[in-house]
């Protein structure tokens, strides 16, 4: 998984994920996608990228549900924080963008010390 998440992470900071801004993926990053979070999260991480901040939370709350959150419409960004004292603050283009990076990278630092 880690390989797959470090790949989905990476698109989703280029802003890669989709296909020319359609909600569709190509057949690697489908895969890349399926990779990191299976397949039951593939449609909330695409919606989630695309500007759903209902698609983000949802995203936080299966992947990270004792994880706290603060979002920024101001300025896109995500603040990230788990119980362990891990704390990550990202920025991008939209805030639910950011706040999908932080929740990726977050999950991703917590798989790893598991």
């Amino acid at each position: 998984m880690s390989e797959a998440m470090d790949k989905l992470i990476a698109a989703v900071e280029r802003g890669d994920l989709t296909i020319d801004g359609a909600p569709a993926l190509s057949l690697e990053m489908s895969g890349i996608v399926h990779g990191a979070l299976g397949d039951d999260l593939w449609a909330t991480c695409v919606d989630a990228f695309d500007g759903s901040l209902d698609a983000a939370l949802s995203l936080m709350q299966c992947l990270l549900p004792t994880g706290q959150s603060l979002i920024g419409t101001h300025t896109p960004r995500a603040h990230v924080s788990l119980n362990d004292g891990f704390a990550i603050t990202c920025f991008s283009d939209t805030p639910a963008r950011a706040w999908l990076i932080a929740i990726l990278k977050a999950y991703r630092t917590a798989q790893r010390e598991a």
